[in-house]
């Protein structure tokens, strides 16, 4: 599997779970015209490691980071993006998607007051492929 392989996977999954809960922008994508709230889901690929060798053939284990940046309205208290970030965590977290990408756990992240009139909460978890 490529990268971007890796990242489609991911990112329809995501896409079809979350289907219309609020606009997602999805990565090197213009972020959406939002109401109350939007997420952007960035993957981020790591590290990876020589997991098996034949002659000619190297197999790698690759690693990376999803994370879904929940955002909702300054001043709106913090249920909308607590419920937000729980349901996202929940698409992602402990699953085994197609061509063999697995994500472990998922932990929320509470940023806070991202200085641009949003309340921002990031959900990530680490996931790994075979390249």
């Amino acid at each position: 599997m490529t990268p971007g392989q890796a990242r489609a996977v991911l990112s329809s999954a995501f896409a079809s779970n979350w289907g219309g809960m609020t606009p997602v922008s999805y990565d090197n994508s213009l972020p959406p015209t939002p109401g109350n709230a939007w997420v952007r889901l960035t993957i981020l690929h790591a590290d990876n490691r020589l997991q098996s060798w034949s002659g000619d053939a190297q197999n790698y284990r690759v690693t990376g980071i999803a994370c879904v940046h929940v955002f909702t309205r300054l001043g709106t208290g913090t249920q909308q993006s607590d419920q937000l970030a729980s349901f996202a965590k929940g698409i992602l977290q402990g699953k085994q998607f197609t061509g063999g990408v697995e994500t472990y756990e998922a932990k929320i992240v509470e940023d806070g007051d991202d200085g641009h009139g949003w309340w921002q909460v990031r959900v990530m978890t680490r996931f790994t492929y075979s390249e």
